[in-house]
């Protein structure tokens, strides 16, 4: 398990260069290498401040590589932890993708719905508004 609970510590310098790093590397498609810092990063350092911003590109980088699963699993446990995170919104808009491309389809629904329903950023309305359309276009 790559989360503990207690205090939140602050984030060093080192520790936001590793993000910024692994950032890089998801602009970069490449996005193993990316995973496999943000795994280090949020082992070594699970209570950082900035943990969340770990879990969310860990759940973004593997969105990018099709590990829609993992991503899915990574992006709920961003939620549960860090419920109150910037990510929580993005998170949730990936959460319904991730459904969608696993053909959860009254699942992905089901998230998008919500999201729609209590986001108030256009731009993720938007986003999850598409991928509704999509579905029913496609009749499911």
């Amino acid at each position: 398990m790559l989360f503990r609970s207690g205090t939140r510590t602050p984030a060093s310098d080192e520790q936001r260069a590793a993000i910024d790093k692994a950032i890089e590397f998801i602009e970069h498609e490449d996005y193993s290498s990316a995973s496999r810092d943000l795994v280090n990063f949020l082992r070594e350092h699970p209570l950082s401040e900035i943990a969340d911003d770990g879990w969310f590109w860990l759940g973004e980088a593997r969105y990018l590589d099709r590990a829609f699963l993992e991503s899915l699993q990574i992006f709920q446990t961003l939620l549960e932890y860090f419920p109150g995170s910037g990510h929580a919104p993005m998170a949730r808009l990936r959460m319904g993708m991730n459904h969608f491309e696993l053909k959860q389809f009254p699942k992905a629904r089901e998230h998008l719905t919500d999201l729609i329903l209590d986001q108030p950023a256009d731009d993720i309305k938007a986003r999850a508004q598409a991928v509704i359309e999509r579905m029913n276009e496609a009749g499911v």
